[in-house]
C-alpha cells in the first residue's frame, strides 16, 4: 500500500524544472487571483474579507514561493531579488487589473489599471525584504559563537 503525504507529493513535483520555474509560479499565481475574482466576487458575492484574504494570501505565497525556489541564486544580491519582485508585483497586478477592466466595465477599474499593479509590486519587495531580513539574521547568529 502506498501512503502519500503532502510532502511527500511537492518533494516528487520538485524534481521537475517546470514546476520550479519562476514562469509557472507566474502563472499559477495569476491563474488562482483569477479564479478568485471570479469565484468570490461574481458568483458567491462573498463578503469582502473573503476575496481580499485569499487575494493576499496568494501573493505572499506567491513571493516566498519564488525567493525560496528559482529565485534563491539572487539571495547573495538583494538588488537582483528587490527588482526580481518589484516586476513580478508589477506584472501579477497589470494582469489582475486588465481582468478587472473586463469583467466588472466600471469607471473604478480604469484607475485600478494603476493601482494594482504598484501596489502589489510594493508588497512582493515588502515580502522579499522580511524574507532577505530573515537570511541576513540566520548569517549573523551561525557566525556568532
Amino acid at each position: 500500500m502506498i501512503r502519500w503525504s503532502l510532502s511527500a507529493f511537492f518533494r516528487a513535483l520538485s524534481q521537475y524544472e517546470l514546476f520550479r520555474s519562476t514562469a509557472f509560479i507566474v502563472l499559477v499565481a495569476a491563474v488562482l487571483l483569477v479564479v478568485n475574482e471570479y469565484v468570490f466576487r461574481t458568483q458567491l458575492n462573498a463578503p469582502p474579507l473573503i476575496p481580499y484574504a485569499f487575494y493576499w494570501m496568494v501573493m505572499a505565497l506567491t513571493f516566498a514561493a519564488l525567493i525560496i525556489v528559482p529565485w534563491r541564486k539572487f539571495l547573495l544580491d538583494a538588488n537582483r531579488l528587490m527588482v526580481e519582485a518589484f516586476v513580478t508585483g508589477l506584472v501579477l497586478g497589470l494582469v489582475i487589473a486588465v481582468y478587472k477592466v473586463i469583467v466588472y466595465q466600471e469607471l473604478w477599474t480604469v484607475f485600478n489599471i494603476i493601482a494594482e499593479p504598484i501596489r502589489t509590486a510594493l508588497f512582493g519587495l515588502l515580502v522579499a525584504w522580511v524574507i532577505l531580513q530573515e537570511q541576513a539574521g540566520r548569517l549573523v547568529r551561525s557566525a556568532s559563537p
